[in-house]
C-alpha cells in the first residue's frame, strides 16, 4: 500500500518533539479539506470511520497553519467526543 502525501505547512514551534509515527492520521489542508489516513472525508464520514477504532489509539492532527480555527476545532471535537485521549498535532521545528 502507497501512501498519498497530502501538502500541509505545519505550524512552527521552538523546542524539538520526539518523533513518533502515529496510526491514525487526520489531515487538514490550506483549503479545509479533511483527510483520514490519506483520504478525503467530510466530518461525518470521520466519524463513522474512527468510531471502531480501539478507545486508546492515537490520533496525529497535521493541520496546515493557514486554516481557520474553527476547521481544527471541529475535527478535534469529532475525535474527543467519540472518547479518545490521545491526539497529537504535529508542528515543524524551527531552526535557529
Amino acid at each position: 500500500m502507497w501512501q498519498v502525501i497530502i501538502p500541509v505547512e505545519l505550524p512552527k514551534v521552538v523546542a524539538e518533539h520526539e518523533k513518533t509515527m502515529k496510526s491514525n492520521i487526520v489531515e487538514i489542508d490550506s483549503t479545509g479539506v479533511i483527510y483520514y489516513q490519506g483520504k478525503q472525508v467530510t466530518l461525518p464520514d470521520l466519524r463513522q470511520k474512527v468510531v471502531s477504532v480501539p478507545r486508546d489509539a492515537s490520533f496525529l492532527i497535521r493541520a496546515d497553519k493557514s486554516i481557520p480555527l474553527q476547521n481544527f476545532v471541529e475535527v478535534i471535537d469529532v475525535i474527543k467526543t467519540l472518547g479518545f485521549k490521545k491526539i497529537s498535532l504535529q508542528t515543524e521545528q524551527i531552526i535557529k
